[in-house]
């Protein structure tokens, strides 16, 4: 709390020895709105945090949500290409098993 030393002095002495009954509420007010000022200050920060903690939380759904959309989209085409892969490899198989009878055909003639 910030709180000045002339304030101090002034409540101290205040209504007693001073005599000065105008200037002991002022500094009961200042002291109470740097008290408020400061409270109010920890308060923001506080909803702050945990906005930003919410902010995260709902980030982070959304990229597993996108995400887990995403593999099933992955999922499902690999789905559809497997048959075409397979076929495409037994075809390779069978044009390479070809070239190789042909090579081995053409060495065994000579």
């Amino acid at each position: 709390m910030n709180v000045c030393y002339c304030e101090v002095f002034l409540m101290s002495r205040c209504p007693n020895d001073l005599g000065i009954t105008e200037l002991c509420p002022l500094v009961y007010i200042r002291r109470e709105c740097s008290q408020l000022r400061e409270e109010i200050s920890a308060q923001k920060e506080s909803e702050m945090r945990a906005a930003l903690e919410q902010l995260a939380k709902m980030k982070d759904g959304e990229i597993a949500a996108t995400r887990a959309g995403w593999e099933h989209k992955v999922q499902e085409l690999m789905k559809q290409v497997r048959p075409h892969i397979i076929h495409s490899a037994k075809s390779f198989l069978s044009i390479r098993h070809l070239i190789l009878c042909l090579t081995w055909e053409r060495q065994s003639t000579n």
